[in-house]
């Protein structure tokens, strides 16, 4: 019939990829997708437990130490305007 390939002559679809390849994209994969769906498990029992405001108090002082973080490695990186600037 038309349309109709026999089991043997399928092929895969798209590019060959490397055995070792396909593990490091599945590992990437699960790490991505646990950490969101952890804290998610870990926010909703703080909230089911009666701790209304420490997900959010705890969500805060992550993002604050993530911005003192940022600041304290980045402090002094001139952006390309500045060099400029001080060359002339």
């Amino acid at each position: 019939m038309k349309g109709q390939v026999a089991k043997n002559e399928k092929k895969a679809a798209g590019p060959k990829v490397p055995p070792q390849v396909k593990w490091m994209i599945l590992l990437a994969s699960f790490s991505s997708i646990g950490y969101g769906y952890l804290t998610t498990v870990i926010g909703g029992a703080m909230l089911a437990a009666g701790y209304f405001a420490l997900p959010f108090i705890l969500a805060a002082i992550f993002y604050m130490s993530a911005v003192i973080a940022l600041y304290f490695n980045f402090r002094n990186v001139k952006v390309d305007d500045e060099r400029s600037a001080q060359t002339s």
